[in-house]
C-alpha cells in the first residue's frame, strides 16, 4: 500500500497526455482488487473536485453536487484504504491528497482545453471519465 501512494503523490509530475481513460483502466484492471477501487474512486473524487472548482461561482447548485460527490468518493476510499498504523483522520487525510493530486492533472486538462477549444471539457476523453465517474457516484445510492 505504501508503494501504492508513493505512486499517487507522484503522479502530478506524470504527463497527463499520457494518462488512461478510466475506460481503459477498467478493462487492464481487476475490479475486485481493492487497489484498483482505491484508484477509481481518487480519481473520480479528482474529476468531480475539478468540476466544482471551475462552475462553482457559475452555478452553485451544479457546483454543490459535484462537492459532495468528490467528498463521498474521498470518504468511502478512505474506508477502503489499509494502512493499521494510521487513524481514520490519517486514512482520509491521505485520500484527500491522492484525489488533490487527480484535480491538478484534470485542472491543467480543463486549461489547455479552455485555451484551445473554449470548453473545459468537452470534445475530450474526459467526457467518458465523467460518466465512469458518474456510474459510480450511482452504486452509492445517489
Amino acid at each position: 500500500m505504501k508503494t501504492l501512494l508513493a505512486l499517487l503523490l507522484l503522479i502530478p509530475s506524470l504527463s497527463w497526455g499520457k494518462m488512461k481513460t478510466l475506460n481503459e483502466i477498467l478493462k487492464i484492471r481487476d475490479m475486485s482488487d481493492k487497489t484498483s477501487v482505491l484508484y477509481v474512486l481518487q480519481r473520480c473524487s479528482g474529476l468531480f473536485a475539478t468540476g466544482w472548482d471551475h462552475i462553482v461561482d457559475q452555478n452553485p447548485s451544479v457546483a454543490e453536487g459535484l462537492l459532495y460527490n468528490s467528498r463521498l468518493l474521498t470518504y468511502k476510499a478512505s474506508l477502503l484504504y489499509e494502512a493499521p498504523n494510521l487513524s481514520e483522520e490519517e486514512k482520509l487525510q491521505e485520500q484527500v491528497q491522492a484525489s488533490q493530486n487527480f484535480q491538478k492533472i484534470y485542472t491543467d486538462i480543463f486549461t489547455e482545453n479552455w485555451i484551445n477549444n473554449g470548453a473545459y471539457f468537452e470534445g475530450t476523453w474526459v467526457e467518458s471519465d465523467l460518466s465512469v465517474c458518474t456510474e459510480v457516484v450511482n452504486m452509492f445510492g445517489n
